[in-house]
């Protein structure tokens, strides 16, 4: 939103604010798309909040009830309506967000992945927190204005190393 990255793949949670005219310096300089095929395919990450139950609870039925309510159709839609994607298709395909899109380039990319998409979204391996932490501090370095690209060198170096050291 500060205009100092020039792509990002993450949740599509976050559209609101990047074409928020009053907090994102590119909101007028967006575009969307699928993630690239690559030579293993095209395989964006596919992020979705979810709910669950602790099979001790007390209060299941009430729980339930909550899960139940919560990914509703109609709260799916209205969570969709202002900007929270929802997991269900029937709120993206409804004639209420179609005839109010606000963004239907995002709006086709997300569906677009949802169709090719994994729904695994921390890198598939055993040693996460050690893989987090090699692609974590490449992130901060970006961020920090540092090198970027020996950044991302070394921590593709680091993860190579540590998925090495798992098999």
């Amino acid at each position: 939103m500060q205009g100092k990255v020039a792509m990002i793949y993450d949740s599509n949670v976050f559209r609101k604010n990047y074409e928020d005219k009053d907090k994102s310096l590119v909101h007028d300089k967006l575009g969307y798309a699928v993630i690239p095929r690559g030579p293993a395919g095209s395989h964006p990450p596919i992020f979705t909040w979810s709910l669950g139950m602790y099979s001790k609870s007390r209060n299941k039925e009430a729980a339930w009830l909550f899960m139940q309510w919560a990914t509703s159709k109609d709260m799916s839609l209205r969570g969709q309506m202002a900007g929270v994607p929802a997991a269900r298709l029937s709120a993206w395909s409804s004639e209420e967000f179609t005839k109010s899109d606000p963004s239907p380039e995002w709006t086709k990319a997300s569906i677009d992945s949802f169709k090719v998409g994994n729904p695994q979204w921390n890198p598939p391996v055993i040693p996460i927190n050690e893989v987090r932490d090699a692609v974590g501090e490449a992130i901060v370095a970006a961020i920090l204005g540092q090198d970027t690209a020996a950044a991302c060198k070394q921590a593709a170096e680091e993860v190579d190393a540590i998925l090495k050291a798992s098999r």
